[in-house]
């Protein structure tokens, strides 16, 4: 089956078409002539005399799949090791999985196996790795991370290293929470999402990848939102994974 490259104002046409052919009510872009003349060309966009509309019937299902998935996973790898970033989802209902991959401003669209899925999940490879290690888990609220953030961003690395002191964090991590910001560090996300009727929820896997690997999550301290960071090896990142797969997709 073949792939499908659609910008994003083609993707969000043929979506608002699918969607108003099942009797909702949507408002198209004012370039939408120009729009279907370019989706026309490429064979996606099928017109008759009379002006009837149709998407090509396997793009049709490929979208459809998006639109009526159960579940889906979203995949973020950004500046990880020495691999290029990536923005991946995977939609998943009874026909299958439909992947989406974001290429610059463009969306491409393709049927997938749960095979292709474990070699997105990939974890990236660390490199140069630390031996030594960070023990204990360190929690930062929000609004104290949000600070550290936006004086980092605009050069005072001082100020942020101070705060960052001030919370307990250890050098090595601090120096991995700096890195993800000025991009010398990657950052590996994992989102599952669950739509059935009765049964909706949401799991995210997040790690910062540097020498080592640092496993961040949302937590609550003190009645507000905080981040948690732990050090844990390649084994421990993946084993959560694949348990979240399995639970996500198999039960």
């Amino acid at each position: 089956m073949a792939d499908y490259l659609l910008s994003e104002k083609e993707f969000d046409y043929m979506i608002k078409m699918l969607t108003e052919a099942e009797g909702r009510k949507v408002t198209y872009a004012t370039d939408t002539m120009e729009i279907e003349a370019g989706l026309t060309q490429k064979g996606f966009l099928l017109m008759d005399f009379d002006g009837n509309k149709d998407a090509a019937p396997e793009l049709a299902s490929l979208l459809n799949g998006m639109i009526r998935c159960t579940e889906r996973i979203s995949i973020s790898k950004r500046g990880c090791g020495q691999g290029k970033s990536s923005e991946i989802i995977y939609h998943y209902s009874p026909r299958g999985f439909v992947r989406a991959e974001a290429l610059g401003n463009d969306l491409r669209l393709s049927f997938a196996e749960k095979e292709s899925l474990s070699e997105d999940l990939h974890l990236p490879e660390l490199h140069e790795p630390s031996e030594r290690r960070i023990s204990g888990v360190h929690t930062i609220k929000m609004e104290k991370e949000q600070r550290i953030s936006d004086a980092a961003k605009v050069g005072k690395d001082t100020e942020a290293e101070d705060m960052l002191k001030e919370n307990g964090v250890p050098a090595e991590m601090g120096r991995m929470m700096m890195g993800v910001i000025n991009g010398s560090v990657g950052m590996y996300s994992v989102l599952f999402e669950r739509f059935s009727k009765g049964r909706e929820k949401a799991l995210s896997i997040n790690a910062l990848c540097g020498d080592r690997y640092l496993k961040a999550e949302v937590t609550n301290e003190d009645y507000e939102d905080a981040i948690s960071y732990e050090e844990c090896d390649a084994e421990t990142l993946i084993g959560l994974v694949n348990a979240a797969v399995e639970e996500y997709l198999d039960d």
